[in-house]
């Protein structure tokens, strides 16, 4: 199930857990706009398969629904399972470092390498939260690309991502380097 957290009727993660109480064999994807701490921790609690942040890049949306698959796979085809699978499976450290490594060498469609270190050259400069518009003018290179290239960063754990809720209209979304990059 792919399931949001701002649902109207209820909250996507109170939604998690009663699902969880009546039906455990239902497998949850969160995919939201909620990046807090508190969320995240209550979705991992509650059993959550994944946890994507809107907007969605395609290629981590396939890339977890190509884990899901496998995963499913190795869940009914096999009786007994040993440690590095369990690993794969719940994607231990260990595995998040290996993936890293592979995907420094391989990079998303739509990302350039040059491009891209333009864009990390620019936004370590600087040090408070903008939104896309303003990283946009600051590297001189259109919204769309600039939101891409962003988004592409805080798949990386490059950057952070905060929701600016306003009296009206969408939320608005800042990016800021993250302190350990």
């Amino acid at each position: 199930m792919l399931l949001d957290v701002f649902l109207p009727d209820i909250n996507g993660v109170e939604l998690l857990w009663e699902i969880r109480k009546k039906y455990r064999g239902i497998d949850i994807i969160l995919i939201t706009a909620a990046n807090d701490v508190e969320t995240v921790g209550e979705a991992i609690r509650g059993g959550a398969f994944g946890y994507l942040v809107k907007p969605v890049i395609i290629d981590k949306f396939l890339s977890t629904l190509k884990h899901y698959q496998s995963t499913r796979i190795e869940l009914t085809e096999n009786k007994m399972i040993n440690q590095d699978k369990i690993d794969h499976l719940f994607r231990t450290h260990h595995n998040r470092r290996t993936q890293s490594a592979a995907a420094v060498t391989e990079l998303p469609k739509g990302i350039d390498k040059h491009t891209l270190r333009l864009v990390r050259d620019k936004v370590r400069e600087v040090q408070q939260s903008l939104n896309v518009d303003e990283f946009a003018q600051l590297v001189g290179i259109s919204y769309s690309t600039m939101r891409r290239y962003l988004e592409y960063l805080v798949s990386c754990k490059e950057m952070q991502v905060e929701i600016v809720y306003g009296s009206v209209g969408r939320p608005e979304r800042k990016y800021r380097v993250t302190n350990f990059a």
